[in-house]
């Protein structure tokens, strides 16, 4: 939109609002509530995210948290304010942040960051990124940006030998944690597509991080409050280093499919059929050596860590509804699609820093 600010204002206040009613009632389905909707306003308090005024039924929103930070974090503070709803409405309690309180944010999922009391600051990353790493798990994601530092060698040997023992190492922390009841970090980080559809390719790197990074991925529907349009998006669910590293995979692979495609189209008149022909054998044969990697004891491992309780119980409290889909991996240009399937099986995750390396995001929360 090109009108200015003072003019736009207005109308982007009524457009989040009525989203915000969307949501409300995507809120009440999801989680099988029958609540009444309150007068849900934008307000310009300067001191707090949100509001539940239990006299009278308005529950606001700041337009500085809109503003300045990501939908998915918007919708927390939504259902912590949802959850003081549900705990006026249910049992007419005056609890503010009590048991009953908690109880209610479990009910509807809320993240364990949104539950606690306002505070004047928001993390800008998710609370994954922004925590404090403990001795273990700064030990395991520096051990693993030294061995995808040696995944960069001209050994292919090498190379392959320190990414297999990236998925070991993983495999071997999280069997550990399981068996020693220690506890973890648990959250979820969103990836941002853009876009009004997921591409084929994008389902098919979702796919692969389920199966072998240890994380959920779930294709969620994200609203851009600077556009007011809804795009797809990607959510992680995991621990941190899990989440971590599959964001990392996901942002390398979609880095080297396009530097892979533009090496093979060249001096070739190929179109978009053959693009994602290419990519879905680039993935295939990724996917392929990752299977390699998990027989024997990493692949009973493997299976072990996705059917983690903890890991399950999230997913049940964010997505209670969730149904799982798996897309098809049609075919139009089988000579694209096996010249990309033997890149892939050559394909080797390597450590990257920067847009121009083949990643936009660091391993490693500092």
């Amino acid at each position: 939109m090109s009108v200015s600010e003072d003019v736009i204002s207005p109308q982007k206040i009524r457009l989040w609002s009525l989203r915000l009613q969307e949501e409300y009632r995507q809120i009440l389905f999801t989680f099988n509530l029958k609540l009444k909707m309150p007068v849900i306003c934008i307000d310009e308090h300067q001191a707090r995210w949100g509001a539940w005024d239990s006299e009278l039924r308005t529950l606001s929103i700041s337009r500085r948290l809109i503003e300045y930070h990501p939908w998915e974090t918007v919708l927390e503070i939504f259902k912590h304010e949802i959850a003081h709803q549900l705990v006026t409405d249910d049992s007419a309690s005056s609890d503010v942040h009590g048991p009953a309180f908690q109880a209610a944010c479990e009910r509807l999922g809320v993240a364990p960051w949104a539950r606690r009391a306002e505070t004047s600051t928001l993390p800008i990353q998710t609370a994954l990124q922004s925590d404090q790493c403990s001795p273990e798990e700064k030990r395991l994601l520096e051990r693993t940006e030294k061995l995808l530092s040696l995944a960069t060698s001209d050994n292919e040997y090498e190379a392959l030998l320190a990414m297999q023992k990236v998925q070991e190492l993983y495999a071997k922390y999280h069997l550990n944690r399981i068996q020693e009841k220690r506890g973890a970090h648990w959250g979820y980080l969103v990836i941002p597509l853009n876009k009004k559809r997921v591409e084929r390719y994008q389902s098919v790197i979702a796919s692969i991080l389920n199966d072998h990074f240890f994380v959920e991925v779930i294709h969620i529907p994200l609203f851009n409050a600077e556009a007011c349009e809804e795009f797809k998006a990607l959510e992680l669910l995991g621990t941190r280093e899990n989440v971590l590293m599959a964001e990392y995979v996901f942002y390398f692979l979609e880095q080297q499919l396009k530097g892979l495609w533009l090496a093979y189209r060249k001096e070739k008149q190929l179109g978009i059929a053959s693009k994602n022909s290419f990519f879905l054998g680039v993935l295939e044969g990724f996917r392929n050596k990752l299977q390699g990697f998990s027989q024997g004891p990493t692949h009973s491992t493997a299976l072990t860590l996705r059917q983690d309780p903890e890991l399950q119980h999230l997913v049940k409290s964010r997505y209670p509804k969730l149904n799982r889909l798996r897309g098809n991996s049609r075919l139009h240009d089988s000579r694209a699609f096996h010249a990309g399937k033997k890149e892939g099986q050559s394909l080797v995750i390597r450590k990257g820093i920067s847009k121009t390396d083949g990643n936009q995001r660091k391993l490693l929360a500092k």
